[in-house]
């Protein structure tokens, strides 16, 4: 494991901002965060510093906002202009820090002299430690602990104390979560049994009443321990859903049709779209609430995608990957197709693939827009027609779903379950014989439901031919009858 390394200055303050004057104040000894995160160019005043920042980057752009940029480009690997062609990667932003605002509060201000040599934190520096925890977690082993990034973000000062220690652990796990997306952190804080824990917060799709979801916890010395066995402790909460040893039925059944699986016929089961914050969550379907779960930020699943179709990798989530996420030895399409790509597609075999699943799912994305929840209009785009899909990048899909001759998505009525969602593929066959045992209960239903492709042909054309006689046999009896009456 190598130590924390030299990050660009990259932030820029504008003058008379508040920031600029926190900047100024801080004290620029060896035991200071923002020391951490500059350049090693030899001591420099405090107007120095100040000074440097402004001449940088100019006045206009804020502090939060720069880290922001600069935190995304350490979690992707993507530079600064590759990032900006997708701006909806701002409400996966929005959203982390909605996350991280506890972080400001006194409860955790302990923290932060270890961090800043400051006795509270402010937005800005929830990203700076973002930023820091970042770009560690890309340079790091596979075997690193959450108590080795916690060493290398915090300061090495002797005044650490324990509560605060475990305050810091606790923010750290929790800025992986966040920054993977794989898990959904807990960061009030609140001792359980005394001590504080590892936490992280589950939605519940049976309860409705249970807003804040269910809390699943870890004990404190499990930071010592490395990342990776950290986050199989959480496996079972998060995948539940899997498959067990004994059911062979998914080998079997390989086959996703989209006319069993898009929105349209899946509201004859009267299945509702609940959206979700992690990549864990996505598509997991309850049958007792029929709520189905769909991951809100696609946009994160593009840049993942793109920075896996460059092959830079970051050991340390891939080690996340192999131990979290639900794989198995024998799926040999595994090392082709990445988690991020597999929920891509599913958008366009849920949404995006029939006429009449967009326009409800549209009506469905503009209520989410509404509530004021941070919104990621990549969906818009996702879930809509394939002319827009097409105007992404080519990469970001699975290798079976791209078409080479033309540089963009191959869409398909029929999908496998091993090759194209070799993850999520046992969550779609669960919702797909879900689908296939609920019957329409309308003749209009009758008519959208085509999910047997012959079956739907064969009765339509058995009513129309056999109406089409009835109606000609009375016509018939009619004339005959007539013209009886005549003669």
């Amino acid at each position: 494991m190598t130590g924390l390394f030299l990050l660009p200055l990259d932030f820029s303050v504008s003058a008379g901002q508040e920031e600029v004057v926190y900047i100024h104040k801080m004290k620029l000894g060896k035991e200071s965060f923002l020391r951490r995160i500059l350049p090693n160019t030899g001591p420099k005043s405090e107007v120095d510093l100040e000074t440097q920042v402004q001449h940088l980057n100019g006045p206009e752009a804020s502090p939060s906002s720069t880290f922001r940029s600069q935190t995304l480009q350490a979690i992707f690997g993507l530079s600064g202009e590759e990032i900006k062609r997708f701006p909806g990667i701002q409400a996966y932003c929005d959203h982390v820090e909605s996350q991280v605002i506890p972080l400001t509060d006194s409860g955790s201000s302990p923290i932060w002299p270890s961090l800043s040599n400051s006795t509270a934190g402010t937005v800005t520096d929830c990203w700076k430690f973002l930023h820091a925890v970042a770009y560690n977690f890309k340079s790091a082993e596979k075997e690193t602990s959450i108590e080795d990034l916690k060493n290398h973000v915090s300061s090495s000062g002797e005044n650490v104390r324990e509560s605060s220690d475990a305050l810091l652990l606790a923010a750290v796990f929790a800025a992986v979560c966040l920054l993977t997306m794989t898990l959904q952190p807990s960061l009030d804080f609140e001792p359980f049994g005394g001590q504080i824990c590892l936490a992280c917060r589950f939605p519940s799709l049976t309860d409705e009443s249970t807003s804040q979801g269910q809390i699943a916890r870890q004990n404190l010395r499990e930071a010592k321990r490395p990342i990776k066995r950290v986050f199989e402790l959480f496996e079972h909460s998060a995948w539940d859903d899997q498959p067990t040893s004994t059911d062979h039925s998914i080998g079997e059944h390989d086959s996703l049709y989209e006319g069993s699986l898009n929105l349209e016929v899946l509201l004859f089961g009267r299945i509702r779209i609940q959206w979700v914050d992690t990549l864990s969550e996505h598509l997991k379907f309850d049958l007792v609430s029929r709520r189905l779960s769909i991951f809100r930020f696609p946009t994160f699943c593009v840049l993942s995608a793109l920075r896996k179709g460059g092959k830079e990798s970051i050991p340390l989530l891939e080690s996340i990957n192999e131990g979290f996420m639900p794989t198995t030895p024998e799926n040999r399409y595994q090392k082709y197709v990445t988690l991020e790509q597999e929920v891509l597609v599913s958008y366009r075999l849920l949404f995006g693939q029939s006429a009449r699943s967009r326009k409800i799912i549209r009506a469905d994305l503009q209520r989410l827009e509404q509530s004021g929840q941070p919104f990621d209009n990549l969906l818009y785009t996702l879930c809509g027609p394939k002319k827009e899909v097409d105007k992404l990048p080519r990469s970001i899909w699975p290798v079976g779903c791209r078409d080479f001759e033309q540089e963009k998505l191959l869409e398909s009525d029929v999908y496998s379950a091993q090759s194209d969602f070799p993850r999520l593929g046992y969550r779609l066959i669960n919702l797909q014989r879900f689908s296939l045992r609920q019957k329409p209960r309308r003749l209009t239903d009758l008519w959208r439901d085509r999910r047997n492709p012959l079956q739907w042909y064969t009765f339509w054309a058995v009513l129309w031919v056999g109406g089409a006689g009835i109606i000609l046999a009375i016509i018939q009896t009619i004339l005959a009858g007539v013209q009886v009456a005549r003669s």
